[in-house]
Protein backbone atom coordinates (compact mmCIF):
# COMPACT_ATOMS: atom_id res chain seq x y z
CA UNK A 1 0.00 0.00 0.00
CA UNK A 2 1.51 3.52 -1.16
CA UNK A 3 0.23 6.49 1.33
CA UNK A 4 0.77 10.12 0.09
CA UNK A 5 2.80 12.43 1.76
CA UNK A 6 0.74 14.77 3.54
CA UNK A 7 0.76 18.18 2.14
CA UNK A 8 2.11 20.96 5.29
CA UNK A 9 1.50 24.52 4.49
CA UNK A 10 4.64 27.27 5.82
CA UNK A 11 3.47 30.00 7.32
CA UNK A 12 4.22 32.33 3.97
CA UNK A 13 1.97 29.89 2.32
CA UNK A 14 -0.87 29.88 4.98
CA UNK A 15 -1.01 33.49 5.15
CA UNK A 16 -1.19 33.84 0.81
CA UNK A 17 -4.20 30.57 1.11
CA UNK A 18 -5.99 32.83 3.51
CA UNK A 19 -5.51 36.64 2.06
CA UNK A 20 -6.63 35.48 -1.24
CA UNK A 21 -9.20 32.97 -0.81
CA UNK A 22 -7.92 29.81 -2.11
CA UNK A 23 -8.88 26.66 -1.23
CA UNK A 24 -7.06 23.44 0.34
CA UNK A 25 -8.24 21.32 -2.56
CA UNK A 26 -6.78 23.54 -5.76
CA UNK A 27 -3.14 23.50 -3.77
CA UNK A 28 -4.13 19.59 -3.11
CA UNK A 29 -4.99 19.00 -6.72
CA UNK A 30 -2.03 21.30 -8.04
CA UNK A 31 0.61 19.49 -5.92
CA UNK A 32 -0.49 16.09 -7.00
CA UNK A 33 -2.07 16.33 -10.60
CA UNK A 34 -0.46 19.65 -11.90
CA UNK A 35 -1.03 20.49 -15.48
CA UNK A 36 2.86 21.59 -15.98
CA UNK A 37 5.89 22.23 -13.92
CA UNK A 38 9.46 23.29 -13.93
CA UNK A 39 12.18 23.74 -11.47
CA UNK A 40 12.28 26.62 -9.26
CA UNK A 41 14.88 29.07 -10.39
CA UNK A 42 15.49 30.71 -6.95
CA UNK A 43 15.67 27.29 -5.21
CA UNK A 44 17.66 24.27 -5.63
CA UNK A 45 15.29 21.42 -4.77
CA UNK A 46 12.32 23.10 -5.06
CA UNK A 47 9.28 21.91 -8.07
CA UNK A 48 7.20 24.64 -9.35
CA UNK A 49 3.28 23.01 -10.48
CA UNK A 50 0.52 24.81 -12.26
CA UNK A 51 -3.07 24.17 -13.04
CA UNK A 52 -5.56 26.27 -14.25
CA UNK A 53 -8.45 26.12 -11.70
CA UNK A 54 -11.82 26.44 -13.41
CA UNK A 55 -14.07 27.37 -10.34
CA UNK A 56 -11.60 30.77 -10.28
CA UNK A 57 -11.80 31.86 -13.74
CA UNK A 58 -9.77 29.28 -15.04
CA UNK A 59 -6.71 31.17 -13.03
CA UNK A 60 -3.72 29.22 -12.73
CA UNK A 61 -2.40 28.45 -9.26
CA UNK A 62 1.24 27.49 -8.70
CA UNK A 63 2.35 25.69 -6.05
CA UNK A 64 6.07 24.92 -4.49
CA UNK A 65 6.81 21.77 -3.63
CA UNK A 66 10.01 20.04 -1.99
Amino acid sequence: MSAEKPIVLTNHAARAVRERELHLEWIEATARACEWSRPDPQGEGIEQRFRAIPEFENRVLRVACL
